[in-house]
């Protein structure tokens, strides 16, 4: 750190001994009669709702975290929030209460990096830079680094000059949000110092409590094993960093069971929020996974003719997050194909068990019209010898098996191979019936489309 940006502030030793006899350095304050400061109940005991200011995550005068390994789309992630605050338009599967102000900081990319991946994320989600030009702001840690604490030779230095700058410059353009990216930027202090980590966190729930802004921080996980997904536990360094913020959110890959499940030959392009459930402790602990694309944006820059010469320069390919719905496999799976998969199946009673030659999956394919892949005995290929959709094929016709058992459609039957093994057999069970057809049967009208024999009188 250059001597200009050099930080000066109180100092706070953690490290060094308290020798006998010495004062606590601690210690400077002398007790005061009246210093503590009782405030009566009063009469009214209402407060004001929490200020969320986007989804569950960002809220006013708190610090939340957002944790992601490298690549995961952390930065695309705040940017596409950012945009969406910004214009306070749904964008990616969140309406903003209203228009927000947002200040980045990025304190890893140049400013001209910055205005690439913003550019990346106005194309993808179709914003204007007029409409976001007088709401979002964003700074680089290489012009200047938010060092909120330091360490230094006797202890932390808190640089309560650039924090106190901070804050009357968010005060003065009215930011609602600061987003610090990586948080690890935004001090110099060892991560693994539960003091001095939880002293970082301190000042920046200062900054977000006095400005009246709610403080996002993105970081780095510690390292986990291969395949293993990140949670909240494990946010880099110290446990203090957990303990501090209010709420918080684990980004991952998509896992490549999932991605076979599903068909998806590139799973990193695909990434998964974990939120409130992983980390809130301002509301009850619920399910709330995201899925987001991750996508490359052509910023349609190139120079046909630099001036330099050399030839053709190639347009930027930005990375940009985008929502993203997981494919239902049921989607198209009505009434219609478990009648035909029934009578297939016929008076037979085939196996459960995907491993047996007369598994019950091979008419269900057959319904369905897909290709699970079968190698030269009419079995079903191997994993590794079958292509990615038709590994998804399988995947999908095991959980329509297991969809029209629960719907009564197809039947356990407990009975005995050819080798009089006991083995779980499947037969086919009730009439396959839409939703539409089974209301129309119970108060006694025909379904929409079908049709009813005209009344001739003869019950009058």
């Amino acid at each position: 750190m250059d001597e200009k940006n050099q930080p000066t502030g109180k100092v706070y030793n953690f490290l060094k001994p308290l020798v006998p006899g010495e004062p606590d350095p601690f210690d400077k304050v002398e007790p005061k009669v009246g210093f503590a400061v009782i405030t009566a109940a009063g009469e009214d005991d209402y407060t004001p709702p929490r200020d969320w200011l986007y989804a569950r995550h960002y809220i006013r005068g708190y610090v939340s975290a957002t944790v992601g390994a490298s690549g995961a789309g952390k930065t695309s992630l705040v940017i596409a929030e950012a945009l969406a605050m910004t214009t306070g338009r749904n964008l990616i599967g969140v309406q903003p209460r209203r228009r927000l102000k947002v200040w980045m900081y990025n304190g890893e990319d140049p400013r001209e990096e910055l205005k690439r991946r913003i550019r990346a994320a106005r194309l993808q989600h179709k914003v204007a830079w007029a409409e976001i030009r007088e709401w979002l702001f964003f700074d680089s840690g290489r012009d200047r680094e938010w060092a909120t604490v330091t360490q230094g030779r006797d202890g932390m230095i808190v640089n309560e000059a650039m924090l106190e700058d901070l804050i009357g410059q968010i005060k003065a353009q009215g930011i609602d949000v600061i987003i610090v990216d990586p948080f690890n930027t935004s001090h110099g202090v060892s991560e693994n110092d539960n003091g001095a980590i939880a002293l970082v966190l301190k000042k920046w729930g200062y900054v977000a409590d006095k400005a009246r802004c709610a403080v996002m921080i993105v970081h780095h996980p510690r390292k986990t094993l291969p395949g293993e997904a990140v949670t909240l536990e494990d946010l880099r360094g110290a446990s203090a960093l957990l303990a501090a913020v209010r709420s918080g959110r684990a980004l991952n890959r998509m896992p490549d069971d999932v991605a076979m499940k599903l068909g998806i030959a590139t799973p990193g392009s695909y990434v998964r929020i974990v939120g409130a459930s992983e980390k809130n402790s301002m509301a009850i602990a619920r399910s709330n996974d995201d899925w987001y694309e991750l996508v490359s944006v052509d910023l349609d820059n190139g120079i046909a003719e630099p001036d330099g010469g050399g030839g053709p320069q190639p347009a930027d390919e930005v990375q940009a997050l985008a929502r993203w719905e997981p494919p239902d496999v049921m989607d198209g799976v009505d009434a219609e194909v478990a009648r035909k998969a029934q009578t297939l199946i016929g008076e037979s009673q085939l196996r459960l068990d995907l491993r047996a030659r007369d598994w019950v999956g091979f008419p269900v394919a057959q319904a369905l019209g897909v290709d699970m892949g079968l190698d030269a005995t009419g079995g079903v290929k191997a994993a590794k010898a079958a292509s990615t959709a038709q590994v998804a094929a399988r995947e999908k016709v095991k959980t329509v098996i297991d969809r029209w058992l629960e719907a009564g459609w197809l039947k356990r039957v407990m009975g005995k191979d050819e080798k009089r093994m006991q083995r779980t057999f499947v037969a086919v069970g009730a009439p396959a019936t839409s939703l539409a057809e089974t209301l129309a049967a119970a108060v006694g009208t025909p379904a929409a489309g079908g049709s009813e024999e005209p009344d001739d009188g003869a019950g009058t």
